[in-house]
């Protein structure tokens, strides 16, 4: 494993630790189980795991973006 895809490991599980915080904080307890057993399993892994590959399966991550912002018109 280079170097760089160390950092990129460390930083993929700094935002998953903060999804399932964020996940939990807003009582989306069946995403938060989702992500956060993935997130304990691939963070305390004896041997190498693709953090940011497996992020790309984590649905709730991607549909933040999507969630309508309060006061945002939504078109009919």
């Amino acid at each position: 494993m280079s170097d760089g895809d160390g950092q990129a490991a460390a930083g993929a599980a700094v935002i998953d630790v903060a999804l399932t915080v964020w996940l939990a904080h807003r009582c989306r307890w069946a995403e938060c189980v989702y992500v956060g057993l993935q997130v304990a399993a691939l963070i305390t892994s004896t041997h190498y795991m693709s953090i940011p590959r497996s992020m790309l399966l984590w649905f709730p991550l991607w549909l933040l973006g999507q969630e309508p912002r309060a006061g945002s018109v939504v078109p009919v």
